[in-house]
């Protein structure tokens, strides 16, 4: 029997929702480091126009790439078209981002945002690269959802400091996530949590991620084909331990 093991310590770290203050007009701007930012999908009251929308994009855009905005934490919680991610450049003190959703597909831009320790790409449907992200040695924490053109997961295992690695998808979607391997994974020895919901590997081989010295955590969407698998390495690995009991509750069902 199995029991229960990871402690909430283990998790990723909150970000301390309540310090963000939410904006959508770029006047409102005051010099705030944690802003939840609303550039696009505005309602009427805020935005009813075309022209007016546009005209809160470009504020946006002009206020972040100015390279002066002393922002440290910022969430891009509505669709975020690629000139909007474009100028988060501009942003030198950057030290979290998060993006909600949006039809962008070139990373390029984060390479330059050098103070930068954890980052999430929601909706990332369109990128095909993560070579920009080798460029940021100081990534603690990276989740990626719905990177469903992504072929190549090789460049994660470039970011040595990594301690969360979040990879899958996000809600609405049925798809899977096709990761070829986790081959990748092995350089990553400070990794702690490990989590790939709506994902499959595709070569069935789990042993990279049990290898890793620090791992606390792996949790996956349960395989028959991997049963077998798990339960062998939850014997000697507790980050598995959780995945064993999934499928030793599925079994009970």
């Amino acid at each position: 029997m199995f029991t229960p093991h990871v402690t909430d310590d283990s998790r990723p770290p909150l970000r301390h929702l309540d310090r963000f203050t939410e904006l959508w007009d770029p006047a409102s701007y005051s010099g705030q480091a944690w802003i939840a930012l609303s550039a696009t999908q505005l309602e009427d009251d805020e935005a009813r126009t075309a022209a007016q929308k546009r005209r809160i994009l470009d504020g946006w855009i002009d206020l972040l790439s100015a390279g002066d905005a002393p922002i440290t934490h910022l969430y891009l919680c509505s669709r975020v078209p690629q000139r909007l991610l474009d100028a988060v450049s501009g942003l030198p003190d950057l030290r979290y981002l998060a993006v909600k959703w949006g039809p962008y597909e070139d990373l390029g831009p984060l390479s330059d945002l050098h103070l930068i320790e954890a980052l999430h790409l929601g909706g990332a449907a369109r990128v095909t690269t993560l070579a920009p992200l080798r460029l940021l040695p100081d990534l603690v924490e990276v989740d990626l959802s719905n990177a469903f053109r992504l072929a190549d997961f090789s460049g994660l295992g470039d970011l040595t400091a990594l301690r969360y690695l979040t990879l899958g998808t996000g809600i609405g979607t049925d798809r899977l996530l096709h990761i070829p391997d986790l081959e990748w994974v092995r350089p990553l020895k400070h990794l702690h949590w490990f989590h790939l919901p709506g994902a499959t590997i595709d070569s069935a081989d789990l042993s990279p991620a049990a290898d890793l010295p620090a791992l606390a955590y792996f949790g996956a969407p349960l395989r028959s084909s991997w049963r077998s698998q798990v339960m062998a390495l939850a014997e000697r690995n507790p980050a598995f331990l959780d995945m064993a009991m999934e499928y030793q509750a599925l079994e009970k069902g």
